[in-house]
């Protein structure tokens, strides 16, 4: 069976779209705006309570730009018991985290 060949001519400003799950021999397109980065780390001021809220204080720079979505909060925490003595191996066994941990740490 012979299929006969279409002579149609794309439109002008048609434009051909390869999805980037099937463009594997493509160079992927690189950042150049964004030369270096770094990470600071910055404690907070006041000693960190159940009490009030933790504040940071990151200085403002002419020269650098802050990327809010990028920035990170690192939590060391320690679970006592209610009179505040360290748990011992026999409560540890009944011991785990809630669904969305991190979140449960904090309120509004």
């Amino acid at each position: 069976m012979k299929r006969k060949r279409s002579n149609q001519v794309e439109p002008p400003e048609a434009k051909s779209v390869v999805k980037d799950e099937v463009a594997v021999f493509e160079k992927p397109l690189e950042q150049t705006s964004i030369k270096s980065s770094q990470m600071c780390e910055y404690g907070s001021l006041v000693a960190v309570s159940n009490q009030g809220p933790i504040e940071f204080r990151i200085p403002k720079s002419d020269r650098y730009y802050t990327d809010m979505s990028e920035v990170y909060l690192e939590v060391e925490l320690s679970v006592e018991k209610s009179d505040g003595t360290k748990l011992d191996g026999s409560d540890t066994k009944k011991l785990g985290p809630v669904n969305n941990f991190f979140g449960a740490l904090f309120s509004r």
